[in-house]
């Protein structure tokens, strides 16, 4: 999970739910054989989970059921832990994590959000900045990004009837997808001239970025010397 880049592991978890709901075993055992062999050569271990209490025909669920519908919707994906802000982007709702130790966590928006806008105000070096201020530090370099953090965050409501307000919004889902786009073809090219050239557009781009949400939260070129500074 890095920037507006969220790259393939060639790890894998079995989760064995759709909507939140535990898969039953005889779809397991006719849409996913494999799978379902898999678990059940692990079966006396996965039934004896939390002191047996998963014995039954739940045996191979999780052992918590916090926020299972959520993993496949369209979300902003953030480490745990990081020198500075690294949020991502599943608009397929592709990627899967646990929580706390696996590293991840998730930001689900209201329907009236716009996600590669509030991903632009939360990479931007304002906003990471206010973030640095009221989280902890944690393993000396890196900063707990995580949801007493975020939720405290001052997100920049847009009001659409303004003209100049919904232009401004545009511009940033409009930068946030070059960012997006640009970090792809880094990661697609092979010559170092190329990803050299790639790399100053998305320095520039990033620039640009963070000169739009200094106009939207109204900062004064004082404040703006104290947040580069």
């Amino acid at each position: 999970m890095h920037r507006y880049d969220l790259k393939k592991n060639s790890k894998s978890i079995l989760f064995p739910y759709q909507n939140g709901i535990l898969i039953s075993n005889e779809r397991m055992s006719h849409d996913f054989s494999k799978a379902w062999e898999y678990l059940n050569a692990h079966k006396s271990f996965l039934e004896n989970r939390e002191d047996g209490k998963l014995k039954g025909n739940s045996w191979y669920a999780y052992g918590r059921s916090q926020a299972l519908n959520t993993m496949e919707q369209p979300k902003i994906i953030t480490p745990d832990y990081y020198a500075h802000a690294s949020y991502c982007l599943d608009l397929n709702g592709e990627y899967y994590f646990c929580g706390g130790g696996a590293g991840g966590y998730g930001i689900v928006l209201k329907p009236d959000y716009n996600l590669q806008y509030i991903l632009g105000l939360l990479n931007s070096k304002l906003v990471d900045w206010y973030l640095q201020k009221i989280s902890i530090r944690a393993y000396q370099t890196a900063f707990m990004y995580v949801k007493k953090y975020i939720e405290q965050l001052p997100i920049r409501v847009i009001n659409f009837d303004d003209p100049a307000d919904k232009a401004r919004h545009d511009d940033m889902v409009r930068l946030v997808e070059r960012m997006l786009d640009l970090h792809k073809r880094v990661a697609a090219a092979n010559l170092s001239h190329e990803k050299t050239a790639l790399q100053r557009q998305i320095e520039a781009t990033d620039k640009q970025i963070d000169q739009l949400v200094y106009q939207l939260y109204q900062l004064t070129p004082e404040e703006i010397t104290i947040v580069e500074g």
